[in-house]
């Protein structure tokens, strides 16, 4: 599932500040940090979108893959 910031804050403004919960998101820069190199807007827009339609789990790179197919589509004039 992918969220707009606000979106988060708001679902995280009914819980106890001192509660423990387990979150894990992705950001542009958390792919520009793994790849080392500027990810394009167009290309992160579209892994989003790949990700929404197809998510991966807490314990996969799904995410990194999504990247990999939209630069791959884009590059190839498929996206």
């Amino acid at each position: 599932m992918n969220m707009k910031v606000s979106e988060v804050i708001k679902a995280l403004q009914g819980y106890d500040l001192d509660e423990e919960i387990m979150v894990q998101w992705y950001a542009k820069e958390h792919s520009e940090y793994m790849e080392d190199d500027e990810t394009p807007v167009n290309v992160w827009n579209r892994a989003v979108k790949l990700f929404e339609d197809d998510p991966c789990d807490a314990e996969s790179f799904g995410f990194v893959d999504c990247l990999d197919k939209a630069r791959d589509e884009i590059e190839n004039g498929r996206a």
